[in-house]
């Protein structure tokens, strides 16, 4: 069984998924947890659940600065449920052997944001599908790719680079 991972902001979602529905999906986790490219939400696909800090590698070394991220595990299965299609695009990550696990949702309308939001609400009422990594350990999980030669620092935002001291202010 495969999952996804997408990051969003749980704080935006309803505190108890139980018996939520998607009329109860705050405006701000549409707007904000929901934002689409081309009508597309970008995933990462892992094996299984169970070691957050290595998954959330594609989409951390994308930050502009170490920030907490918050990612939720979504069942294959799911997207099926639910009528989405997966696209599978090559990711833009730092990490070439992970750029091949990235892909698209295709969501196209307000009815795809909707059968997404619901993916969510479901994977949301197991508390195994939520990870946060704060933005102490982000901040460590980047300096060790660096420091074990699996990234160069020159890869990382000019921030990025910045916050964890590999660039001075002004020397960019």
């Amino acid at each position: 069984m495969s999952y996804y991972i997408r990051k969003i902001s749980r704080a935006k979602w309803p505190e108890d998924v139980s018996e939520a529905e998607v009329k109860d999906v705050r405006a701000d986790a549409i707007t904000g947890c929901l934002r689409t490219t081309s009508d597309e939400l970008s995933l990462w696909k892992v094996d299984k659940i169970g070691n957050p800090e290595e998954d959330v590698l594609p989409i951390i070394t994308g930050f502009e600065k170490p920030n907490r991220c918050e990612i939720v595990y979504i069942d294959e299965q799911l997207f099926k449920d639910q009528g989405i299609e997966l696209m599978q695009e090559r990711g833009n990550t730092p990490l070439a052997e992970l750029a091949d696990t990235h892909y698209e949702a295709l969501v196209k309308n307000y009815d795809g944001l909707g059968r997404f939001a619901k993916v969510i609400l479901t994977s949301l009422k197991s508390d195994d599908n939520f990870a946060k990594i704060s933005d102490r350990k982000v901040k460590s999980i980047i300096k060790h790719l660096i420091e074990s030669g699996r990234i160069s620092a020159e890869q990382l935002n000019d921030t990025m680079q910045e916050k964890l001291g590999y660039v001075k202010v002004g020397d960019s």
